[in-house]
């Protein structure tokens, strides 16, 4: 088993995003877990399509654990007997492993990790009848039925988080910078959408090659175009707040060209994927004051709730958590919550249970169903400066040069209302 920080990004720039919809209308291993002898009903069958072989079986592995642990620890005080069906996607196809969890009488299904093999997956599992929780950053598959849905980290769910954020500190003209991948253009839709009906504009957007170093063309289409009558030895901008809508890997080479270019003054904002411990020795002058929006077990003095099961975690795995099997961990917990409210409303309708739950408390966050079927986290601010990241509940912003420092400044309160998680400094499952 390999640390979080070696584990490796499965599906970079795979996630894609749509708007808003409501539903339609519309050889494994086994493992068995038992709780204590209070049991309430019958026990569950859980189909789970994991990468338990190949490339990307410590990621697999994480998930595995996460689950494992979840069943163990009698968070609702509730007694369930599980089983545990566990398919490799590394050697097993979709559609065969969800045909052997339907002939095995499986509830419903956990996975794939993976993004290249979320839709097949979920095609297979409406044919079956059976309600799918997948586990990749693909929430626009929700709307192939009522029985799918999707939990983990999104470039939509991050986007709508940092539309929310700079509204909140009453940035007016914003500029977007992102890689043209999947993951970047769908972050930069959803952004759009999300500040449409308010008074942020996103007024400057440039994108580059993610396979690329050299930044200088991206960074010069956010320049105003210089007036030939006039001498303009420094290049301008007409915004002044940047959002970076990439990972750490490129955010630490993009930091020093932004500074050469004359960025400085701009606000800087930045999602999970750059938020790393590694940019306070690799990049900590270029970006001080810049904001990340992340996780909120990130922070430096997360809520109670991360801490124990930061503590748990480590003492049965001997190792330190990640967001793999923490995701995996609220997993069951949502569907422990959806059983107990089809078991109170009388219903056998799971998928109908999973769309009427309340905003839950998980350890990755508050987290929020929506009537498309995407489980989204309220997200959280760090704000870098000094060569360190502080929590910040500070929402309002300076609009000059002088009250610069004082708005990157923050307030050193952790972020309320979030019950977070660690990221793997690996970038997640983009």
């Amino acid at each position: 088993m390999g640390t979080a920080s070696q584990v490796r990004s499965l599906s970079a720039g795979s996630e894609m995003v749509r708007p808003q919809t409501i539903k339609p209308k519309a050889q494994t291993a086994t493992i068995r877990t038992e709780l204590p002898p209070q049991e309430t009903d019958k026990p569950w069958t859980i189909g789970v399509l994991l990468p338990l072989s190949g490339e990307y079986r410590t990621i697999g592995q994480r998930f595995q654990q996460g689950l494992e642990l979840a069943l163990t620890t009698n968070s609702d005080k509730k007694y369930y007997k599980w089983h545990l069906l566990l398919a490799d996607s590394a050697k097993t196809t979709p559609e065969a492993a969800i045909k052997h969890f339907k002939d095995e009488h499986a509830t419903i299904i956990l996975g794939p990790i993976q993004s290249k093999l979320a839709k097949s997956a979920a095609e297979k599992a409406i044919e079956q009848q059976l309600p799918i929780i997948l586990l990749a950053p693909q929430p626009q598959l929700t709307s192939l039925g009522e029985n799918v849905f999707q939990h983990f980290l999104s470039a939509a769910n991050q986007a709508r988080e940092m539309a929310r954020f700079i509204q909140e500190r009453d940035e007016k003209r914003v500029a977007l910078l992102h890689p043209d991948n999947n993951f970047g253009n769908d972050f930069k839709t959803t952004l759009i959408n999300s500040c449409q009906n308010g008074q942020t504009s996103i007024i400057k957007s440039s994108t580059y090659n993610p396979q690329e170093t050299d930044f200088r063309a991206a960074i010069k289409n956010l320049q105003e175009t210089p007036d030939p009558t006039i001498d303009q030895p420094v290049p301008s901008y007409s915004f002044t707040a940047l959002i970076i809508a990439d990972f750490y890997l490129r955010l630490r080479l993009l930091a020093p060209q932004l500074a050469f270019h004359n960025l400085t003054e701009s606000q800087i904002y930045g999602i999970h994927g750059g938020n790393d411990q590694r940019l306070e020795n690799e990049a900590a002058s270029n970006l001080e004051g810049a904001i990340f929006l992340d996780l909120c077990l990130n922070l430096p003095l997360p809520p109670q709730a991360c801490t124990d099961y930061r503590k748990l975690y480590l003492k049965t795995y001997q190792e330190q958590p990640s967001i793999y099997d923490t995701y995996a961990y609220d997993t069951i917990t949502i569907i422990n919550h959806a059983r107990n409210l089809s078991n109170n409303s009388q219903t056998t309708n799971l998928a109908k249970a999973l769309l009427e739950l309340p905003p839950l408390k998980l350890i990755s966050g508050l987290t929020t169903v929506s009537q498309d079927g995407e489980f989204s986290k309220k997200l959280c601010p760090l704000i870098f400066t000094n060569k360190e990241r502080h929590p910040s509940t500070e929402t309002n912003s300076g609009r000059n040069k002088n009250d610069k420092k004082k708005r990157r400044g923050g307030d050193e309160t952790p972020c309320k209302n979030a019950y977070p998680e660690k990221p793997d400094n690996s970038g997640g499952l983009y």
